[in-house]
């Protein structure tokens, strides 16, 4: 009664070929109560098919996003109310087919460099309600992003199709990145251990 939100262990498959249970340790279940952001290093929760949520919270998923609509979702249903019920039963099945959203997104420049920058400035403003690891993981992954589609600076954040603001972490990693590598890899050690 006290939660707002509750997902499954799923069976994914792919027709014709395998499958396999997706399942997460109670561990991992409070580690999310105690941290939603982990989501947007690996999405834990798994597919929207596999979650159920009360109407009352009034929340929708956000239209600018394709890729990390659900753990964005995830996210900020979990800081309403961080009471979330894992059944550990398999109660769905995701089919892994072509033609799923996901597949327009995998190695999509323009959409994951979009969608962490807006993401992550959405976190950053309203980092108070987050602890400092779980919003240096996001920027971890962030820069991460970044690294695989060669973002070398701003303009190129902006030529992936973000213009918002981009927050002062990125700003400083793309800085530093810009003077040389060793600086960069000091800021993401420096932001792994704070």
């Amino acid at each position: 009664p006290k939660a707002d939100f509750a997902f499954s262990a799923t069976l994914a498959a792919e027709p014709g070929t395998r499958q396999w249970e997706h399942r997460i340790s109670s561990s991992e279940v409070e580690g999310l109560k105690k941290d939603p952001l982990l989501l947007y290093c690996n999405n834990i929760i798994g597919a929207p098919s596999t979650t159920i949520y009360r109407k009352k919270i009034e929340l929708f998923f956000d239209n600018n996003l394709k890729w990390l609509v659900d753990t964005e979702f995830y996210c900020r249903v979990m800081e309403q109310n961080s009471e979330i019920i894992y059944c550990a039963e398999t109660l769905v099945v995701t089919y892994l087919t072509e033609g799923r959203v996901t597949d327009f997104c995998v190695d999509n420049k323009e959409v994951q460099v979009f969608e962490y920058a807006y993401v992550f400035n959405s976190i950053n403003s309203k980092k108070n309600k987050y602890s400092t690891k779980g919003v240096n993981n996001v920027v971890l992954k962030t820069i991460a992003v970044f690294n695989e589609y060669g973002i070398k600076n701003q303009q190129d954040i902006v030529s992936a199709g973000y213009t918002g603001k981009i927050p002062g972490k990125l700003k400083i990693y793309l800085s530093l990145k810009n003077i040389g590598a060793l600086p960069a890899k000091i800021y993401r050690k420096m932001l792994r251990e704070f």
